[in-house]
């Protein structure tokens, strides 16, 4: 950001320590996102068919570019898979910015050869060749509307997001009501992916390597999309409750029994959540004026952005992101 602030820079453009994801910036600093530095290079090379992960935005089939889009499991060898069960001119890649060539492209210096591993090189070169004189900003903005944001919920084992996802996949609402979003269509090719008929997504997928929980967003605007993420993270409580339940019934004399019963419940709870302002409410403005007049003097004033979180701390300072706290319980 601070070199783009000189002026003096088009683009900023680097890659990963091992050479094969990008990193592309606009002349403002503003980082674009791999899938969509994926989709445009596509465009650019002539691609008909996409292969990309089901995580990646929906702008291949949004722009109607391409004769088809097969979605996969997140990972590079899915995608080469995928591209392998194609033909014709195929590409694929994925929202880390990773491009696959599976075919000789015709360019103008000539015959750009196939490439069935991860390029980070041409998904920098080709958009900086489509903005052309315009600005890689101009062109960005000329892609569909469609922008994503991603976090995670840690130390949550998988064997109980698994649990949880299956009970959304049954069920999504009491998920999706909170979110003023109401359920269209899933997807479960890796995790349970919502359409929503507001034209959003969310996407809940467990990990495969550690114990989180990841959460997915798109929508129409990019804070549209950090908003619901946000949401989605804060609204929820997950817990998970484990439980026996035994009864006995023991005759000791005539017309005399005893009945009892022993429970024992293991309950944990991971909560992130707080109470938030709607973008335009007003009531971060509310809490901002409470603050001014109750925090202590000595600390620094904080400001409640758009659809942050409007919860004091005991200094009646706003905290602006969700709290996390657990309540486990083991007990017979």
């Amino acid at each position: 950001a601070e070199w783009a602030a000189t002026g003096r820079f088009d683009a900023i453009a680097s890659t990963d320590g091992d050479g094969d994801r990008p990193l592309l910036t606009d002349q403002t600093g503003r980082v674009i996102p791999g899938d969509i530095l994926g989709q445009i290079t596509a465009a650019l090379l002539g691609a008909e068919r996409i292969v990309t992960t089901v995580s990646a935005n929906t702008g291949a089939e949004a722009g109607g570019r391409f004769a088809s889009v097969r979605r996969t499991r997140i990972g590079s060898p899915y995608v080469i898979a995928g591209m392998a069960a194609e033909t014709g001119k195929v590409a694929g890649y994925e929202p880390n910015g990773g491009f696959l060539l599976g075919f000789d492209a015709i360019c103008p210096a000539g015959i750009l050869p196939r490439l069935m591993t991860r390029d980070a090189l041409l998904p920098l070169i080709a958009p900086l060749v489509a903005a052309g004189e315009g600005g890689l900003a101009a062109r960005i903005a000329a892609e569909p509307p469609r922008f994503t944001a991603t976090d995670r919920l840690q130390d949550i084992p998988t064997a109980r997001t698994q649990a949880l996802v299956a009970r959304l996949t049954a069920d999504p609402a009491p998920f999706l009501i909170p979110l003023d979003e109401a359920f269209s269509t899933s997807d479960l090719t890796d995790g349970l992916r919502l359409h929503l008929q507001s034209g959003r997504i969310l996407h809940l997928r467990p990990s495969g390597n550690a114990p989180e929980l990841r959460l997915y967003a798109e929508a129409e605007t990019a804070e549209a999309a950090g908003t619901l993420l946000q949401r989605g993270l804060g609204y929820r409580q997950l817990f998970w409750t484990t439980g026996v339940l035994s009864f006995f019934l023991s005759p000791i004399i005539d017309n005399l029994t005893i009945q009892g019963g022993v429970r024992y419940t293991d309950t944990k709870r991971k909560f992130a959540g707080c109470t938030s302002d709607e973008p335009g409410g007003g009531v971060a403005e509310t809490f901002e004026l409470l603050e001014s007049v109750l925090r202590d003097p000595s600390l620094p004033f904080v400001s409640v952005p758009p659809g942050g979180c409007i919860t004091f701390d005991h200094a009646f300072a706003p905290i602006v992101t969700p709290l996390q706290s657990r309540l486990n319980e083991d007990n017979v």
